[in-house]
């Protein structure tokens, strides 16, 4: 690739893979968001046992 220019179909298929990744990202956000906005106070009692474990498997 260096200096030869792209053909279409292989720049479609870079900026439609790159538009999938960016979509995927947004929707895990959006997901996460999601929960936070309908959890009570268990949830951050959830939330902060989970972190205490993945820190604790990581030592």
């Amino acid at each position: 690739m260096l200096g030869k220019p792209l053909r279409k179909w292989a720049l479609s298929k870079i900026i439609s893979k790159e538009a999938e990744r960016l979509w995927a990202i947004r929707s895990q956000c959006m997901r996460i968001e999601a929960i936070k906005k309908g959890t009570s106070q268990n949830w951050g009692k959830l939330e902060r046992r989970l972190l205490a474990n993945e820190m604790y498997q990581r030592v």
